[in-house]
């Protein structure tokens, strides 16, 4: 027979003894229904509280989202605005500096400045014309407005333009008018 030492037998008993933490959960649960229903309303209203800031989260998030929208679609057109003024500024000089005894070639040659500068700054702004004689006709990009027997061209190309076509960066803003060639029958 071995003896032990008492102490450290006591010790490993307190050891053994000492309440675990899942020992000690198995005890709160040990709740009497009043206390776990109180336990259970104050997990919801927490939900629910959560659920409430959530929701104003979104909703002023929403609000903030519709007055961008609003900005934009009201100042939207600003870098636009911008880029055609000084074309303004052109023409109104131009009209206050001419009379009716103005020279043509002078008038002419502020008439091609100002379409140049018109021209650049649609460009500036992604807008640009379409080429479209000597091209095969393309419904998504033409409107045929005539067609022409040419057997020269071949069929269904576009040999004149009525009007220009734009496109904004890759979508087409304007169909160019055209007039198409066909064989002759």
């Amino acid at each position: 027979m071995t003896t032990t030492n008492p102490s450290s037998s006591e010790q490993l008993e307190e050891q053994l003894i000492e309440p675990t933490p899942a020992v000690e959960a198995e005890e709160e649960k040990a709740l009497t229904p009043e206390e776990a229903l109180a336990v259970q309303v104050e997990a919801y209203q927490e939900l629910q509280n959560q659920h409430l800031r959530l929701a104003a989260d979104f909703d002023n998030f929403r609000k903030r989202r519709l007055a961008e929208l609003e900005q934009h679609r009201k100042y939207g057109a600003e870098p636009f605005a911008s880029n055609l003024l000084p074309v303004l500024d052109n023409l109104d000089r131009a009209k206050q500096s001419l009379t009716e005894t103005s020279e043509s070639k002078v008038l002419y040659q502020g008439l091609l400045m100002m379409h140049q500068q018109l021209k650049q700054a649609l460009e500036a702004l992604g807008v640009k014309r379409m080429e479209t004689v000597g091209q095969q006709f393309d419904p998504a990009i033409h409107e045929a407005v005539s067609q022409l027997a040419m057997p020269a061209a071949p069929e269904n190309s576009v040999i004149a333009e009525q009007l220009a076509g734009y496109q904004l960066h890759d979508k087409v803003i304007r169909a160019a008018q055209v007039i198409v060639a066909t064989n002759p029958e």
